[in-house]
């Protein structure tokens, strides 16, 4: 295990400097500029070299990658165009609520997912597993920007149960600990805070967590309708066994084994989904703060947000791997 997370640890290397090298070459080689959108369509081409000049972006490509990389090597990403401020602090404000909904949105993938596909394996063939199977597709079509419009149009337009965008209301002050306002808002013992928060983010999960839900519980299905095909299953029935104690606890706990191997990916995939879910609610996470950044050509800010995100996808990934080895004693690495 010890080679295996070293191996992983040195692979992720490449990996991180291959995402950082298309970020740098894809921002400075499309057209436009961040003095053009600083200056306005009207600038002087003087106003706008000096403004070059300022940001360092008048010296050669090779010389602003090299710098770039530097950077990123020591965690210090430069200084944001936009807002002034260091890109490192930039995104550590943004992060927690990105990963506030993306677990939020894995929860409840796993609480309704796995029960999902458990049921419809169960019953096999008959009209749930239909009607769930049905469902589950609908849940993989459906763009999540597309579900979150819905949501907002029917639960905050229309019913008027949530909050149309946002985190928090405004005036709902709570401590600053973990920079995820439902945690902190639960760590300060502030009910009126917490309730206000787990509202705000409902919509915004639910909208994240249909594509991992019907993902897992495809895979949930899939995988026990084989396993209550095995031979230690039918022989359990044989002995007398209940079919929701073999479902339950032959079945079942053998049928999660795959769908622990999927939770990675999953997780790494609602970290790149936030990004879309968070512009629709105005979210002030990871999404937000790209999708500024881009429109702005605020390339510290962009090369800096791909590398922690391909390194938190490549350290959940590696986690799966560990977790997977744990549940699966036959696993070896």
């Amino acid at each position: 295990m010890g080679r295996f997370l070293l191996r992983r640890a040195l692979l992720a290397v490449p990996i991180l400097w291959g995402a950082a090298t298309l970020a740098f070459l894809g921002l400075h080689i499309v057209p436009g500029g961040i003095a053009q959108a600083i200056l306005g369509q009207h600038a002087s081409a003087a106003a706008i070299a000096q403004i070059r000049h300022q940001l360092g972006l008048d010296q050669p490509l090779y010389v602003q990658y090299a710098r770039f990389l530097m950077s990123a090597a020591t965690g210090h990403y430069g200084i944001s165009f936009r807002t002034h401020d260091s890109v490192a602090t930039d995104i550590g404000q943004a992060l927690p609520y990105t990963i506030q909904l993306s677990c939020a949105a894995l929860l409840l993938a796993l609480v309704l997912g796995i029960p999902s596909g458990a049921v419809a394996a169960a019953r096999e063939g008959s009209l749930v597993d239909t009607a769930l199977s049905s469902g589950v597709l609908v849940g993989v079509s459906m763009p999540v920007f597309w579900t979150g419009l819905l949501l907002i149009i029917a639960g905050a337009a229309k019913l008027g149960w949530f909050p149309i965008s946002g985190a928090l209301t405004p005036g709902v002050i709570v401590p600053h600990v973990t920079g995820m306002p439902v945690v902190d808002a639960a760590l300060a013992g502030d009910p009126a805070a917490l309730g206000d928060a787990v509202v705000h983010l409902a919509l915004p999960a639910i909208a994240l967590s249909l594509y991992p839900l019907a993902f897992i519980a495809q895979m949930t299905r899939a995988a026990l309708v084989e396993a209550l095909g095995e031979d230690y299953v039918r022989t359990a029935r044989a002995k007398g066994l209940s079919a929701r104690v073999t479902v339950l606890h032959h079945g079942l706990r053998a049928a999660l084994i795959p769908v622990v191997a999927v939770v990675g990916l999953q997780l790494g995939g609602l970290l790149s989904g936030a990004i879309l879910t968070e512009t629709v609610f105005a979210i002030p996470g990871i999404g937000w703060l790209t999708v500024n950044a881009i429109l702005f050509r605020d390339y510290p800010v962009v090369e800096g947000v791909v590398v922690v995100t391909v390194a938190l996808f490549v350290l959940v990934n590696l986690l799966a791997d560990v977790t997977y080895a744990v549940v699966d004693p036959r696993v070896r690495y």
